[in-house]
């Protein structure tokens, strides 16, 4: 196995047991992992501003030292391969580097086409990069455009022993009149709720879990919505399990941890019919919608709703599928474009 050192971040909006951090420790124990918190204060504005208009405008002074300790790790012969796990935000000056080191440089990207052409639009840092891992096959095209090497698609992975579908009986778990809809980034919140709206009027007591910091979304229409955050993984988990279906209008997207989660706790999804979002969803745990189409969503839900036995059957269907994107298979994958690529 190659020694390999990551350069990543910690989001403060991702769950414990979420995110692609997750990935140092699953492909390796002994995995050098550099890392900063999301909550980033290094730096007088003069400076961050220089920053992020010449290397983008989430890249500061955190980001800077991460990668110029990997890339130093990495040419004086520490490790094998460099890792950025968040290529579209912590890579910044890998071009300008002015050693060449022997390993494998790679980097994973997390963004769309459209915001990650906003974000690259007059940057060159891509330009040569030696391996991109995409975690949405949406990504491959745009990234050979900006000259990468290699484009390979591996997607996110799940913690499927955390994430789990509940011990009693599945299907005496769940409540009919509960959704769930987790996060904020990419969501299409005209959509959710108009369609929470249209269920509450024909279910009555219908009511609709938003776990989100309230001051990343728009206001809920009604009392129909409820609004959480901060609260646990475990109770994350109990009220995926408690739901009748996780309710997911996007705008765009590639990976989605909220999706992957679900269907993991074996919750069936009614999902935007958008980006990579059938990477990871499969029509036999997923029902897909059109983008911005309330009606059809409010029509699919309702199924869930009054069709207990389709719903068993997808929530089985949903947890079975999960486990293809368990860490330990996102692993193996990842391990073996390291031995692939790496050039010694």
């Amino acid at each position: 196995m190659r020694s390999v050192a990551y350069v990543t971040t910690v989001y403060n909006h991702h769950a414990q047991h979420s995110g692609y951090h997750l990935l140092a420790k699953a492909v390796s124990s002994n995995a050098v992992v550099i890392s900063a918190s999301s909550v980033r204060k290094a730096g007088s504005t003069r400076i961050k501003s220089f920053m992020r208009r010449h290397f983008g405008r989430h890249y500061d002074l955190m980001a800077l030292r991460n990668e110029l300790a990997g890339l130093w790790t990495l040419t004086r012969g520490k490790v094998e391969v460099l890792h950025y796990l968040y290529g579209d935000r912590d890579m910044g000056i890998r071009h300008l580097w002015p050693l060449k080191p022997e390993g494998l440089v790679c980097a994973t990207f997390h963004k769309p086409p459209t915001a990650f052409k906003r974000r690259f639009e007059e940057r060159v840092n891509l330009r040569g990069l030696p391996l991109a891992i995409c975690v949405g096959r949406n990504q491959i095209q745009t990234l050979y455009e900006y000259g990468v090497q290699h484009a390979e698609f591996v997607p996110l992975g799940v913690d499927t022993s955390f994430w789990t579908t509940p011990e009693t009986h599945i299907d005496q778990y769940w409540n009919p009149l509960q959704a769930v809809a987790v996060g904020f980034h990419m969501r299409d919140f005209e959509t959710l709720y108009a369609c929470t709206e249209k269920l509450a009027l024909r279910f009555k007591g219908f009511r609709l879990k938003l776990i989100a910091p309230r001051e990343r979304i728009p206001d809920p229409p009604s009392e129909s919505v409820e609004v959480l955050f901060g609260i646990s993984d475990e109770e994350l988990r109990e009220t995926y399990r408690n739901s009748c279906f996780h309710l997911l209008s996007m705008t765009d997207c590639t990976a989605n941890c909220a999706l992957l989660e679900s269907m993991s706790c074996g919750t069936p999804t009614v999902a935007t019919d958008c980006g990579a979002v059938r990477d990871y969803a499969s029509p036999d745990g997923t029902f897909f919608c059109p983008p911005g189409d309330a009606d059809a969503m409010a029509e699919q839900c309702g199924k869930l709703i009054e069709d207990h036995l389709l719903n068993h059957r997808m929530r089985l269907l949903a947890r079975k599928n999960a486990l293809r994107f368990d860490w330990s298979e996102v692993a193996k994958e990842i391990s073996l474009l390291y031995d692939c690529y790496f050039k010694s």
